[in-house]
């Protein structure tokens, strides 16, 4: 008799435990369970872009299309057309589109590819593939290594010795290779490896032309006492400018690219914001506006959507079951004052609060209109209302349900 009590009252302890976590389902153990999404069979990695007939994506799979002119009623009908496939010793790592060469460009983790420094086009038309190379006055060939190929078809070049002191961000030159010049990058000593290029989300499929968005290189050094010291700059059409040496690990940031007039706003990895000034005046030390306690990835969903006077800077930790976090601020706001913080997961988040997002294309600023990839729960389509951006119900947007997306 004694047992059983102690079994029931175990039970009830446990029971009321477990129940206290989340009584109302909003969070937590119950949230997960009653929203739990399942996996779907295609695993998005990147979204590439469209040209007016196509969009553009690459999957775990490889590299896809869907006909724009296809009408989608709800009964998830696109269907995917095939590009180029990842094979076991050439697996597509990363790709760009180019409306302008109406070409799609990959490069894949084949070690000769990779000695060679080939990057992989195919023609948006015919479907022809062929190769090309990179190349720079600035690193000899026979030390030329691709470091890696981003969303608006900017490669990164390095140094094969290991150095770590010479970098060149290139793009397609629109004939023969990659071999036009963005930036340069010499590190103040050997050692320094790249942390990151972080394009802002939704803007990363900016085109070959000159008027491509903001991007934040970062790299890092580990000195012999374990101090880990990064160098950041802010590569924009002005070219270049290191607007900081600190220790703080970036996951994404805002700057609206109005060549040097406007604020710079950086979101750290251990959730912290902070104000870095602005192009033609960066801090040198950042002034810390607002710490959400949360984690966010490098890289991490970081949309900014603009209201008359204010920024709402809407972010995902990196937790998978995270509601959104957005930031809001004035457009002209320098101290933790002016700061305001809110978690959501209804309307626009209601789909994105329990999925790892990979990427996300914006389609309009008026409203703000973005294509949302997941890991494994498929593409939604988001609308976000700038007035109740950071208010956490139905008002502040919506959401289609995964692969229910529109053009």
């Amino acid at each position: 008799m004694k047992k059983i009590l102690a079994s029931l009252l175990t039970i009830l302890l446990l029971t009321i435990a477990f129940v206290s976590c989340n009584l109302d389902g909003t969070s937590g153990i119950f949230r997960e369970i009653a929203l739990s999404k399942a996996p779907l069979s295609i695993r998005y990695k990147q979204l590439l872009g469209d040209d007016g007939t196509y969009l553009y994506f690459r999957t775990e799979k490889g590299i896809a299309r869907v006909d724009k002119t296809t009408t989608n009623t709800g009964t998830k009908t696109y269907v995917q057309d095939s590009m180029a496939s990842s094979e076991i010793d050439k697996i597509i790592q990363a790709a760009a589109f180019s409306q302008t060469d109406s070409s799609v460009f990959y490069i894949t983790n084949n070690t000769t590819e990779r000695d060679n420094n080939t990057i992989n086009l195919i023609n948006t038309g015919s479907k022809a593939k062929s190769t090309t190379t990179a190349s720079t006055l600035f690193i000899t060939s026979v030390n030329l290594k691709i470091n890696n190929l981003y969303a608006n078809g900017m490669i990164m070049v390095e140094e094969k010795d290991g150095t770590g002191k010479l970098f060149e961000l290139l793009k397609y030159n629109g004939t023969t290779a990659f071999d036009s010049s963005v930036t340069q990058f010499t590190l103040p000593a050997t050692g320094y490896g790249l942390q990151s290029v972080i394009q802002q989300t939704g803007h990363g499929q900016d085109s070959l032309s000159t008027a491509y968005s903001s991007m934040l290189v970062s790299f890092v050094k580990i000195s012999e006492a374990s101090v880990v010291e990064y160098e950041h700059h802010l590569v924009t059409n002005l070219g270049s400018l290191k607007i900081a040496t600190n220790t703080i690990k970036v996951a994404n940031f805002l700057h609206a690219n109005t060549l040097g007039t406007d604020n710079i706003y950086v979101l750290s990895t251990d959730g912290k914001l902070y104000f870095a000034g602005t192009y033609s005046a960066p801090l040198a030390s950042w002034v810390e506006l607002n710490d959400s306690g949360k984690i966010f990835d490098i890289n991490a969903f970081a949309y900014t959507v603009e209201n008359v006077t204010d920024y709402h800077f809407i972010s995902k930790p990196s937790v998978k079951s995270s509601n959104l976090e957005v930031f809001t601020f004035a457009k002209t706001a320098t101290t933790s004052t002016e700061v305001v913080r809110a978690s959501i997961q209804l309307g626009y988040a209601k789909e994105l609060s329990l999925t790892d997002i990979v990427s996300a294309l914006e389609k309009s600023t008026s409203p703000s209109k973005l294509l949302v990839a997941t890991d494994e729960n498929g593409m939604f389509d988001i609308t976000i209302n700038p007035a109740t951006a950071n208010i956490d119900n139905d008002t502040n947007g919506s959401s289609s349900t995964a692969e229910d997306y529109s053009f």
